[in-house]
């Protein structure tokens, strides 16, 4: 025989749970997801694959050569995706020490016969950090920081591009997000 007691109990206990999964699913639903991108920008080379480290070479000949502030490229392996359904790549991890916050990922992978070169910057806090706005002198080293990768990958594009006798000038260099950097 069960005592009323114990239904009161576990009836306490499915309440409980069901307002944390109410309050976690609300705050997903409305925060940043990590790793969130927030800006971007591809391009396909055709006829560029398994050129993939001519383009990585100049990014970074680019990157050590301007010599910018608390940035660092890593050529790793990167899962991009989920767990499930994710993928691993060969690419760069650009982070900026000063901007712990987001990161800029690199990749060029062949698509066919062509080269397939993206990147990505990401946001990776959560939507307690969130809260805190960017300064002016923040914002100032991330519009930066983009910009010089952004210049990076495009003259990796540029020097894979005119190797292979292709215009590049008809690439559209414009990037997606909410800095447009050109």
């Amino acid at each position: 025989m069960v005592h009323a007691g114990v239904f009161g109990d576990m009836l306490g206990v499915i309440i409980f749970l069901a307002i944390v999964g109410g309050v976690i699913f609300y705050i997903k639903r409305t925060s940043f997801k990590e790793g969130q991108i927030v800006q971007q920008w591809d391009t396909l080379v055709d006829q560029g694959n398994g050129k993939a480290d001519v383009v990585y070479e100049v990014i970074d000949n680019f990157v050590k050569s301007t010599k910018p502030p608390n940035v660092r490229c890593v050529r790793e392996n990167i899962h991009a995706g989920d767990f499930m359904t994710g993928r691993d790549y060969d690419g760069l991890r650009v982070v900026d020490s000063y901007l712990r916050d987001y990161r800029i990922y690199i990749f060029a992978y062949d698509y066919g016969t062509s080269l397939h070169v993206a990147w990505f910057l990401t946001y990776q806090k959560t939507i307690v950090k969130l809260a805190k706005r960017m300064d002016i002198p923040q914002q100032l080293q991330l519009n930066a920081y983009v910009s010089t990768i952004h210049g990076a990958t495009k003259s990796g594009v540029q020097t894979l591009m005119e190797s292979l006798d292709q215009d590049f000038s008809k690439v559209n260099t414009k990037s997606k997000g909410f800095l447009e950097v050109w």
